[in-house]
């Protein structure tokens, strides 16, 4: 996913939202990510819906993308 934009940060939040907008999940990773690297989100309590992610780095979005979860 966040392979192909080639993200090499450090301190990475990465949020879910709903398609209303509400922030649903939140993840951190701490420290060093390169792109080579892969975080994982469990979204399993999540209801099928819409869902859009945010990848931010010192208040800049350096990604975002929708997914459903079935």
């Amino acid at each position: 996913l966040l392979s192909e934009k080639n993200i090499e940060e450090t301190n990475l939040k990465f949020k879910i939202y709903s398609l209303e907008g509400r922030l649903v999940r939140i993840k951190t990773q701490n420290g060093y990510l390169s792109s080579k690297e892969r975080v994982n989100i469990n979204v399993r309590d999540l209801p099928a819906a819409v869902y859009f992610l945010s990848v931010e780095s010192k208040e800049k979005v350096l990604y975002q993308s929708k997914f459903i979860k079935q």
